[in-house]
């Protein structure tokens, strides 16, 4: 279940429990104005309080989550550009140009999998098929001799897309974490919506 989802799992839950409240608080109004708004005041603050705990929950996990998503996003960068660079047709600097790429492919596995578990599942399920991938141009590079140089440029190729892709899955994953800010402020919001409500309802 993604970030997302849960959230609005949440949201549904308290919105069901807040229309039971409000029923309850029909009943309690033919009973006593005083004894609404001291249920009302009551809930009010417990559904703040709890918005504002989930709020600062999510915020702690979405910057470490954040944290790891820029290494990667780091380490992905600095291994787009070294493919970019191709090989030299100079048998000179095959060899730094294969060792720079190597290290470039060794920091980001380190990174991924340092990122594994504190990044969202489906970015997980992308690193997954990702490191396939990876794993499979590593081991053609590391074997890689300089008069064969042209059999990678294919495989190179679909590295370097597969690498775009997972830089643009980061930027959406990125995204997510904002929507969680707004989501919990319009969650605040409509409570306070209906605080008024009932305030003037009650006078």
């Amino acid at each position: 279940m993604t970030l997302q989802s849960e959230l609005l799992e949440i949201g549904k839950s308290k919105l069901t429990q807040m229309k039971t409240l409000l029923d309850e608080m029909e009943v309690q109004f033919v009973l006593g104005k005083a004894e609404a708004k001291e249920v009302l005041e009551r809930e009010r603050k417990n559904f703040v309080k709890y918005v504002g705990e989930q709020k600062d929950q999510f915020r702690m996990a979405n910057e470490k989550t954040e944290s790891h998503r820029n290494s990667l996003r780091e380490k992905l960068e600095a291994l787009e550009a070294q493919l970019s660079k191709g090989f030299s047709s100079n048998k000179k600097l095959f060899e730094p140009a294969k060792k720079a790429t190597l290290h470039a492919i060794y920091e980001l596995e380190s990174t991924a999998k340092a990122a594994t578990g504190e990044v969202g599942i489906g970015l997980q399920a992308r690193l997954g098929l990702f490191k396939n991938k990876l794993d499979d141009y590593r081991v053609k590079l590391a074997l890689l001799e300089f008069e064969n140089a042209a059999d990678l440029v294919a495989p190179q190729e679909d590295l370097k897309t597969a690498v775009a892709d997972l830089l643009e899955a980061l930027k959406k994953e990125a995204s997510t974490g904002e929507k969680i800010d707004v989501f919990a402020h319009e969650m605040s919001a409509s409570f306070d919506h209906m605080k008024k409500a009932f305030s003037e309802l009650l006078s």
